[in-house]
Parts: C-alpha cells; structure tokens; sequence
C-alpha cells in the first residue's frame, strides 16, 4: 500500500513510498516494526495469471487511514532490507495500481488455487 491514490501519470511516480506512518524502517512480513503498507510479496498465481491476495497484518492502520492510498504491484519479489535494497526493496517498477475503497460486506472474493507465504527472509539485492 502505497502513500497516495493518484494513478497518474502511467509511471507511476505520484504514489510515493509505501504507507509508513510510524516512520519505520523497511523490512518484511513478519518482521516488525516495518512499513505498514509493506505486505511482502505474492509467491504465485494461478495458470491464468490471477492473483487473490488474502493478508492479515498486526499493524495498526485503520480503514479510514487506507481508504484512498494506492495498492501497487511491483515487477520484483521485495528482497526487504537486504544488502543494497532502497526503500521498495529492490521490487522493480511498479506494474499494477488500483486506488482502494470500500466494497459490499457480501462481496465473496473469487475461488482461485493461491499460496500466499508470509515469512520471507532479507535477501541482497545487488
């Protein structure tokens, strides 16, 4: 989850950081304190292309406070605060955005075969 909602231009570049209100460094799921926008990597998706990403997170971000920021998608696997990692952790250009919102309680999301794996390790970047 990124700072800010706006989708233009097609790069990208007004999003800003991922959300970080407690300014904390970055680091991955589970460690913590890090970024609270930070929700690690996604580690496959179906032989469509589809992705269903299902995360619980103890940071303490209310629904008011993501409402209106960006969830991004980045061409890279985020290597954390390996050696040589910025603050995105090496994840590459930011591929997919949507502006998040507020859906229907009996929205049932879609049934696809996903393994999520939320324990990744630092890793170098360079």
């Amino acid at each position: 989850v990124h700072q800010w909602g706006e989708l233009a231009p097609a790069d990208a570049s007004l999003l800003g950081p991922h959300l970080n209100p407690a300014n904390a460094s970055h680091a991955l799921p589970p460690v913590w304190p890090r970024h609270a926008g930070d929700l690690g990597s996604v580690a496959q998706a179906d032989a469509a292309g589809v992705l269903w990403y299902d995360y619980t997170t103890s940071a303490e971000v209310t629904l008011a406070q993501l409402v209106g920021r960006a969830a991004v998608v980045h061409q890279l696997a985020d290597h954390g605060a390996g050696a040589g990692c910025d603050q995105a952790g090496g994840s590459g250009v930011r591929l997919l955005m949507c502006v998040l919102g507020v859906a229907p309680a009996d929205l049932a999301p879609p049934a696809v075969p996903l393994v999520i794996v939320n324990d990744w390790q630092n890793q170098p970047c360079g």
